[in-house]
């Protein structure tokens, strides 16, 4: 997002501390509006300039945050949310069964809704133990998803609601190791059913009781307060031992088994018979276990080791299927932490030191994809004598790599914009009164190339991160191969009596599409198979800088023009889906959100705004059919509508959507060739396995938002057909974005 200083107008605001009310001003625009600190955070002041009767008028101001979230005390403006943000490093993190709650411990326990990430309630953590190490796993959830249950340091296990703070004490495990005033004791419960039976793993070694607390049978620690050895190759103590001895305890699905670590024999995992303790068997392991889940069938265990690695084993015979180790690169410590697997059992997904989530192929341990927090911050700029690239690594606040180069012929040379790849490793940047775009890798922070396109203005990678699409006033497109910097194809857009020079491209997520913003108020979109020319959209007002961006699923595309409007396009079509709003000077920059509910944009006048895109929907009758022929052939205006209200039933979206989506193995396209259109129609009204193409990526889009497991697993169902089948290749744009294809 850019924010622009108009230097030719200031302002000058004192306000005393009395009791009187004393403003100074500097004026040179007509209109100012103040916040009068002196009368709280509910009043504002507006003073009037440029009349005979200039006054002072006192408003009240709404005491929330964009999501109409209460406001700090005394605040008058929140950035960001309090919505899923804690405050402090997250130890430990659940989602309930039904996914109706997620429950996160930090320096307090705090229950989220899970749906829109408010704060049910908080209390302090109490004696929880928090720490980094090995062995700890603090909560857990009853089956039905109302209630949770944690295990303090004392051995007291207690009862929690979801919905109210109302903590009950069920009962205290004895304890025969516990030093007294030990201060960083580690606890790890687990449990049957809503609580019929628990598991409680700590340094004594572990207890399992019934619903009462009577105890049905303990397993010793051995030396429950000894360190174990130090690890091969390790120079001093592993820190994950530093809080004492530990037993990590997970049941099996079936309920009938105890998976338990001690950290007596931190290496092998002991299988116990979870109704009398009876050792079933072991599993050895290549380095010390950190962290362990089940398989959904019960037949395989999932293992995080302390050599950055996670393992997967064979519960029957105790033998290793396969090995993944993570590259993780910290100069001070690296591990895989939490692990668990995906509901359908087809994925394992690993936590690590580098704050990344590994997603794995539960098959062969293969790496499907990573999932992270935004890592780096590229930022553009210039100065009098050069222009600027800075990267940033945004957790620890330090600058990565730093590239300047001289203005060159034209003082005026700025960054007009900036692009990772999808996989971030690499980075271009447009430098329009210099004719170049530059391109460097990530990794070893070298310059790739300088790719020389005359008066470039935008640029872009395509889905797959291979390819750098630059465009610019000359009214080309330029197509590059983002490992060599080498040419790979150039399109002329000139044409007689219009003003075809560029200001932006984007790329979509799905690979089929290219949208190219034009001085002559048009957006171009172009086939990215063969750059042949889909449709023209006639904004009717210029554009300036990069405002043009597709969703993340490639299947809807954002614009803003110069008088501040901005607008959201079905690409497919080119029809207008949505007004979405106006600052009151040219519009800079367009961003969807990680959906379809929010549009973020940047203006000339110096703001910032989110806007939710679900507003003015209303409801809908939801006859599923009916909703169904809007999608395949609506305005789409209306299939807007349609998917942001199947996206709010996930009932109603997902059993719609399987029903007409599981047999489709050819989609339809009848744009742009309507003597096929009769002939599709026939087609579709007989046989199951053909659908409208527009119909099957305005129902993705209302997938992918949807909340809830099954809508999850089907988009993923779908995803899982391949990049070969056409549901798949949108499925997949609509899980990932723009990932590798």
């Amino acid at each position: 997002m850019s924010t622009f200083l108009n230097k030719s107008s200031h302002l000058i605001l004192r306000v005393s501390a009395r009791a009187s009310l004393q403003i100074a001003a500097v004026f040179t625009t007509s209109l100012f509006f103040l916040f009068a600190p002196w009368l709280g955070f509910t009043q504002s002041v507006f003073v009037q300039q440029n009349s005979s009767d200039s006054k002072v008028v006192l408003e009240p101001v709404a005491n929330v945050d964009a999501f109409g979230d209460a406001l700090v005390p005394g605040a008058r403006l929140q950035f960001g949310t309090k919505r899923f943000r804690p405050p402090a490093n997250v130890a430990q993190v659940i989602l309930a069964p039904n996914e109706g709650t997620v429950v996160s411990l930090c320096d307090y326990l705090i229950a989220w809704d899970a749906t829109t990430g408010k704060e049910r309630w908080r209390v302090p953590k109490m004696e929880i133990h928090t720490g980094t190490s090995y062995g700890n796993r603090p909560l857990v959830f009853a089956e039905n998803g109302n209630s949770f249950f944690t295990i303090a340091m004392n051995g007291d296990v207690v009862e929690w609601g979801t919905e109210t703070p109302n903590p009950k004490k069920r009962f205290t495990v004895a304890r025969s190791n516990l030093k007294s005033g030990r201060a960083s004791e580690v606890a790890s419960i687990d449990m049957v059913g809503n609580g019929e039976n628990f598991a409680i793993g700590n340094t004594d070694g572990v207890t399992v009781t019934d619903a009462a607390g009577y105890v049905v049978f303990r397993i010793d620690n051995g030396e429950p307060n000894a360190f174990p050895p130090p690890r091969p190759n390790e120079m001093g103590r592993d820190r994950l031992d530093f809080h004492g001895g530990y037993t990590l305890v997970r049941y099996a699905p079936d309920k009938q088994q105890l998976a338990c670590v001690f950290s007596e024999a931190p290496t092998e995992v002991r299988l116990l018979n979870a109704k009398d303790g009876t050792e079933l068997s072991r599993i050895l392991l290549s380095d010390r276990a950190v962290r362990i889940d089940h398989s959904p069938d019960g037949n395989q265990l999932v293992v995080t080791e302390r050599d950055s690695a996670v393992r997967l084993y064979d519960i029957r015979s105790g033998k290793p299927i396969w090995s993944y180790i993570a590259n993780l690169k910290n100069p001070y410590e690296n591990y895989t932490s939490d692990v668990v697997f995906s509901p359908d059992g087809s994925k394992v997904v690993a936590g690590a030191t580098d704050n990344h989530l590994y997603v794995l192929d539960a098959k062969n341990g293969s790496e499907i994809g990573q999932l992270a927090d935004s890592k780096l911050l590229a930022i553009g700029a210039a100065d009098e004598r050069q222009v600027r690239v800075s990267v940033w690594e945004v957790a620890m606040a330090t600058e990565v790599c730093h590239w300047e180069r001289g203005l060159g012929k034209d003082p005026h040379s700025n960054i007009e914009a900036l692009a990772f790849s999808s996989d971030g490793r690499r980075l271009a940047a447009a430098v329009f009164r210099q004719s170049n775009a530059y391109l460097w890798d990530m990794q070893s922070k070298e310059q790739i190339a300088v790719l020389k396109h005359p008066q470039i203005y935008g640029l872009d990678f395509d889905a797959s991160g291979e390819t750098l699409v630059t465009v610019g006033w000359d009214s080309h497109l330029r197509e590059w191969n983002a490992e060599t910097g080498e040419l790979d194809g150039d399109l002329d857009c000139k044409q007689e009596r219009a003003d075809l020079r560029m200001y932006a491209v984007s790329c979509s997520a799905a690979g089929d599409f290219v949208a190219t913003a034009h001085m002559n108020a048009t957006i171009k979109i172009w086939n990215r198979t063969d750059m042949s020319l889909r449709s023209e959209i006639k904004v009717g007002e210029s554009f300036v800088y990069g405002a043009l961006a597709f969703s993340k699923d490639g299947l809807w595309l954002a614009s803003g023009s110069t008088s501040g409007k901005i607008s959201i396009w079905d690409p497919f079509t080119g029809e207008k889906a949505l007004e979405v709003g106006k600052h009151e000077s040219n519009a800079y920059t367009v961003c969807f959100g990680s959906d379809l509910r929010t549009l973020i944009s940047g203006g000339d006048d110096g703001m910032g705004f989110q806007w939710d895109l679900r507003r003015g929907i209303g409801e809908r009758p939801l006859e599923p059919d009916a909703l169904w022929e809007v999608l395949r052939s609506g305005s789409a205006t209306d299939a807007f509508g349609v998917v942001q209200a199947l996206s709010a039933k996930p009932e109603v979206a997902v059993d719609l959507i399987a029903r007409k989506l599981n047999p489709v193995l050819t989609l339809a396209d009848p744009i742009g060739v309507p003597d096929r259109a009769s002939l599709y129609k026939k087609l579709i009204g007989k046989n199951d396995e053909i659908e409208y193409a527009i119909a099957a990526r305005r129902a993705v889009t209302a997938l992918a938002q949807t909340e809830g497991a099954q809508a999850r697993n089907l988009l993923q169902a779908f995803a899982d057909r391949g990049l070969d089948d056409p549901i798949g290749r949108l499925a997949h744009a609509a899980i990932w974005g723009k990932q590798k294809h």
